[in-house]
């Protein structure tokens, strides 16, 4: 089963179809799957709101994060007077 992608599927209780995937061996992956794998789950984070940008995803989730706790308005990118 090396570099294989192993995904259990089942009802979140909500409608949707939850799929829970596991690689096995990431050293064996072929390096272009490792791609489509982070573009699929960039994809899934903007989607939900969780990320606004392509770069790096954890400057933009600790933002989100930081928003949700204190109850905020993220701005759209590149706001005046805002950072």
């Amino acid at each position: 089963m090396e570099g294989e992608t192993l995904c259990r599927r089942g009802g979140g209780g909500d409608g949707r179809e939850d799929t829970e995937c596991i690689v096995e061996n990431m050293a064996t992956t072929r390096t272009s799957d490792l791609f489509k794998q982070y573009a699929l789950k960039m994809d899934e984070l903007k989607e939900r709101g969780v990320i606004r940008t392509a770069n790096n995803p954890v400057s933009d989730y600790a933002e989100w994060l930081f928003a949700k706790a204190m109850k905020l308005d993220l701005m759209p990118n590149s706001s005046a007077g805002y950072d």
